[in-house]
């Protein structure tokens, strides 16, 4: 019965059946009821069988209910998967493949349940999600810096994250608790840092209208630097935009690197898809490693466009907001896939 409501569901989405006039047949009666519309599961016989028993009737084949690929057609047509034959007339558009992103393939590279969020955004917009993690996160190859300014936390000045994942193995590898950066003031690099500075009780000082390095280079141009001491508690490979640009200034800075990204052993199995979200440089980079071909690349801002661009892909859009919200504007945005 719960099955049998979903399907239901999935007829209503795509604008099939009057809810109040349908018959539902697991088996082929000897005669179909002229009065009704119908709904034929497969055990009643192959579309081509039952179409032959009901002249003049309208027909529409229902595939894959309530997945991304569900399409509602005339029949007769192709078809694979799961489906029911719908016998009567439509009874309103067909809103599931009338969303913004019905038809796409789009591979999200994050960790799952780091992509949780804007899988469940791509696919209320129609978009089938393939989940490819690309990152697995590891221990820094010398985690000695972090050991360190850990034990020096009381004399930082400033603290910047640069990451979510800065946030959160740096509050991991934290003895004690965030009582320890009452001294320093906290800045992060966007958004989606300052949330995982929030998940752990703490509001950052500054965030820079432009999600990069240079962006919290230019917002802290204010503040004095000179004598300073800053901690950047980081990814291992980051760049040195921020730390250099810093010094430069006069402060004593710290870079302490909180993990090491690397590819998943075994890596994840590729499959077709039309679209890529990089998040990352080191997303795009591991994700070149699996994908031979050239699917379109949604980077979440400039430095992960670039690292794109100088690692072949031709097929390059960019979020103007480098944040999930920014990802699933530019998806919106670009010209619908042929």
């Amino acid at each position: 019965m719960t099955e049998r409501w979903r399907w239901c569901q999935a007829i209503e989405a795509a604008g099939g059946l009057l809810p109040g006039n349908w018959v539902w047949l697991s088996q082929a009666p000897a005669q179909f009821p002229a009065d009704s519309a119908l709904i034929l599961e497969p055990s009643c016989g192959s579309p081509a069988e039952l179409a032959a028993r009901l002249p003049g009737r309208t027909l529409r084949l229902l595939t894959d209910p309530l997945t991304p690929r569900q399409r509602c057609r005339p029949f007769p047509c192709a078809y694979e998967g799961p489906w029911v034959l719908l016998a009567g007339e439509a009874a309103g558009p067909n809103t599931w493949e009338a969303r913004p992103l019905y038809g796409q393939r789009i591979a999200l590279t994050r960790e799952p349940s780091q992509a949780k969020a804007l899988q469940q955004r791509l696919e209320e917009l129609g978009a089938e999600v393939v989940l490819c993690p690309v990152l697995r996160f590891i221990e820094p190859d010398d985690p000695g810096p972090l050991q360190q300014a850990l034990a020096e936390l009381e004399s930082f000045d400033w603290v910047l994250f640069t990451s979510p994942n800065g946030v959160r193995t740096f509050f991991e590898a934290l003895p004690g608790d965030a009582r320890r950066l009452g001294r320093a003031r906290l800045a992060v690099i966007g958004p989606g840092t300052a949330q995982a500075l929030a998940g752990q009780g703490l509001k950052a000082d500054l965030v820079p209208a432009r999600s990069v390095a240079e962006g919290l280079l230019e917002a802290l141009a204010e503040e004095p630097m000179e004598g300073r001491r800053v901690l950047i508690p980081r990814a291992q490979e980051a760049r040195e935009v921020l730390p250099e640009g810093l010094r430069s200034r006069g402060a004593q800075v710290v870079v302490a690197a909180c993990y090491k990204t690397i590819m998943p052993d075994p890596p994840p199995r590729l499959e077709a898809v039309d679209r890529v979200v990089l998040m990352s440089s080191s997303a795009a980079r591991h994700f070149r490693q699996l994908c031979q071909g050239d699917p379109e690349c949604v980077c979440i801002g400039p430095v992960t466009a670039q690292t794109a661009r100088e690692l072949g892909f031709a097929r390059i859009v960019q979020a103007e907001q480098f944040d999930l919200e920014g990802v699933v504007k530019v998806l919106l945005s670009v010209q619908p896939l042929q």
